[in-house]
């Protein structure tokens, strides 16, 4: 039986680089009797058509906006309620959100692409979706936050 492998593009700025061509090739270079590839990307871009004319499941998952007050010197003196609200909504909330996605799309594995510091909710959907997951870091970081 195959096996349904998701892949995750974690950069979110929308740059291009070596970690895209880098999924991209090993994704291209699977063998389709064994395994099932599925591509997600958190913008459009231009590997997006050139997957799916390879017959590659491709989807974008876009992250949600983050939350700030309207008046700037009300955001800046609540910016501690600014961070627990924008850690609940993009990290907790849409951590759930995307179990559900791995749950329903009933992957065998995650694999996080270029970021142990940027995966953090795909990492958290992965458990409480219970499936397997694997991160790892494409950059240079000399330092790594708690989470």
């Amino acid at each position: 039986m195959k096996k349904k492998i998701f892949f995750l593009e974690g950069n979110t700025d929308g740059t291009v680089g070596g970690s895209y061509y880098l999924m991209y090739d090993l994704v291209l270079a699977l063998d389709r009797d064994k395994f099932e590839p599925v591509v997600g990307f958190h913008t459009d871009n231009f590997l997006v058509p050139k997957l799916r004319d390879a017959g590659i499941e491709t989807v974008i998952l876009e992250l949600p906006e983050p939350f700030s007050f309207r008046v700037p010197v009300i955001d800046s003196v609540l910016r501690p309620v600014k961070a627990v609200i924008n850690f609940l909504k993009r990290f907790v909330f849409h951590g759930f959100r995307l179990s559900r996605f791995l749950k329903q799309n009933e992957f065998d594995l995650v694999n996080l692409n270029n970021s142990i510091t940027r995966n953090h909710f795909w990492m958290l959907a992965a458990m409480l979706s219970g499936t397997r997951c694997m991160t790892h870091e494409m950059g240079i970081n000399d330092r790594f936050d708690f989470l």
